[in-house]
């Protein structure tokens, strides 16, 4: 059902098609009438013969710069515009960020030879444009990233033959004003040769439109669409000039494969024939909105469309949140966020659903993820403040990390944190300081000594001594030089004690020497009494090396959680 949304937007948002009885390209309409005295009649003739035969064997020698007989070569080596008749060739690759070559003449034979016209990507630019010529000929080359490989506007009696087209399987919803990538597109433009072409990856295979296109000659090309393709040739008006689309085309052994339907021609196309053509569908072979349209002899076959609308996401270190927490994903959407769906993690950390269903064109236009620690159930239908796990979408994939700038913002490979043993809650502290840990200097004045960033909102640090018994907390805490949340702790004795996280557990008294020293990264609201999975900083054995002497903690922050969302 998505695929047939997306071709009913795509009727709606192109507006164009048609084909001709009439097997000479070269007629006498609009032929003859122009001054075209400096240019020889006999590569006017050269010309028109190749624009016409299907089996044009270039003869080029581009050592000694010679076409055909005898006729010069021009080379091009980077964008251009051409404005005088002549044969040209390109000597070298180049890029080009919006239009690669402009032909704005008649009798120009542009031949590629073999080399490569680069687009910047983003279905955007033009590889070879020709507008308002006669007489035209693209042979040859290769083109990729471009929104449209070659285009012809308002010509007649030209050709594009032996082009490899490579777009680059990118969303499009033309409905929605989201323009489609377009291999060879025709556009009010008469007896053209659409000749033995390559395309593949794009949305629109050969899109010809406008009610001055007919008698065009659409043969031989093979049209193969990645994911998400949308129509391999597709025959429609042009915007805002009515309904009608182009006529008595001949399209005839093509080769469509992989897209949603094979062949659309809207309702002002009429009379083009349709015969001969290979079509591996998704959805149909063919739709003719006008009915006059012929469909004969077509190898038509259906093969089963992609999951294109399944966001996957895989992940390591992810615990159980217990009964009362769960993870979700978001897709940020044009600053938004639009959820796709919730998971939990068992105890030998898998997920219950690594697969989710969302709409399409969120999970195109997605240019980042996110992964939140939400409340199960949960009535709050936005994200929480929780942010776990984030990154951007580049390829298709988003690689996810805490220290993403949508998550907690930093990797904590820098966090330091020693600590000393002592109770200042107590005035025996010579005998009982075994029993106290805290984060301060006493050489510092006192001062801190975690080294540790600010966290985003949804987080806070905790302190923790993990002993037979299990993990006792020292405190959250959120700034190094404050007291923690609960000053000296339960357990303190009756003095005050300095301002910076720690504890004393003399009451009853418990000794720490062996037990592990641990500061993690908690969430807010807390999912669990015992450590979170994030511990940027671990002492493995607290060791009894004196009263107020540091011992250092080792950084932990490598093991922390990452994953992937793939599209």
């Amino acid at each position: 059902m998505l695929l047939k949304f997306f071709l009913l937007a795509l009727l709606v948002g192109l507006v164009a098609f048609g084909c001709s009885d009439n097997d000479s390209i070269v007629s006498s309409e609009n032929s003859g009438s122009e001054d075209y005295s400096g240019v020889s009649e006999e590569f006017k003739a050269y010309v028109q013969d190749a624009i016409e035969s299907r089996n044009f064997a270039p003869q080029m020698d581009v050592g000694e710069k010679k076409f055909g007989n005898s006729f010069e070569l021009i080379p091009i080596e980077g964008p251009t515009t051409i404005t005088e008749p002549g044969a040209y060739y390109l000597s070298e690759d180049f890029s080009a960020a919006d239009v690669g070559i402009s032909v704005e003449s008649d009798f120009v034979v542009l031949m590629l030879d073999d080399h490569t016209i680069t687009g910047q990507g983003s279905k955007s630019g033009i590889g070879v444009a020709v507008d308002g010529s006669r007489f035209v000929m693209v042979h040859g080359g290769r083109f990729e990233m471009f929104g449209t490989a070659v285009v012809f506007n308002h010509c007649d009696h030209s050709s594009v033959r032996e082009i490899e087209v490579v777009g680059g399987d990118e969303f499009a919803d033309p409905g929605n004003d989201i323009a489609p990538q377009i291999g060879i597109m025709l556009q009010n433009s008469h007896h053209v040769c659409v000749f033995e072409n390559d395309i593949s990856m794009v949305n629109l295979g050969i899109f010809v439109r406008g009610g001055g296109s007919h008698h065009n000659k659409v043969w031989f090309n093979e049209v193969v669409g990645g994911d998400l393709g949308l129509l391999g040739i597709c025959y429609n008006p042009v915007p805002d000039e009515g309904d009608a689309g182009p006529q008595h085309d001949w399209v005839k052994n093509n080769t469509l494969e992989r897209f949603p339907t094979g062949i659309q021609t809207s309702e002002g196309s009429e009379k083009n024939r349709f015969f001969f053509n290979t079509i591996s569908y998704f959805e149909e072979a063919y739709h003719d909105f006008n009915g006059s349209n012929l469909f004969k002899h077509n190898d038509a076959m259906q093969v089963e469309a992609p999951e294109i609308n399944i966001l996957s996401l895989e992940f390591t270190g992810l615990t159980d949140l217990g009964p009362d927490y769960a993870y979700e994903g978001w897709l940020i959407v044009d600053g938004s966020p639009v959820s796709t769906g919730v998971f939990t993690v068992d105890t030998d950390g898998d997920l219950s659903q690594n697969e989710f269903e969302v709409n399409l064109s969120d999970l195109m236009l997605a240019t980042k993820f996110v992964l939140t620690i939400e409340p199960s159930p949960d009535s709050d239908p936005a994200p929480a403040a929780t942010h776990y796990l984030a990154g951007d979408f580049s390829n298709g994939m988003a690689s996810l990390t805490v220290a993403d700038p949508a998550a907690l913002g930093n990797d904590f490979l820098a966090a330091v944190g020693p600590y000393i043993l002592n109770t200042p809650s107590t005035g025996d502290d010579d005998t009982d300081y075994h029993a106290g840990i805290w984060w301060l200097d006493p050489a510092a004045g006192p001062g801190p000594t975690l080294e540790l960033p600010a966290l985003p909102d949804g987080w806070t640090y905790e302190g923790w001594v993990v002993g037979s018994g299990g993990p006792v907390t020292t405190g959250k805490f959120t700034e190094v030089d404050e007291v923690d949340f609960d000053a000296g702790g339960p357990d303190a004795g009756p003095d005050p004690v300095p301002p910076f996280p720690g504890q004393d557990y003399v009451d009853p008294l418990m000794s720490l020497i062996g037990f592990t020293a641990v500061i993690t990264i908690e969430p807010m609201p807390d999912n669990s009494p015992d450590p979170f999975t994030l511990k940027p900083l671990v002492d493995d054995s607290i060791e009894d090396v004196g009263i107020g002497v540091l011992q250092p903690m080792n950084n932990n922050a490598s093991t922390f959680p990452t994953g992937s969302a793939s599209r």
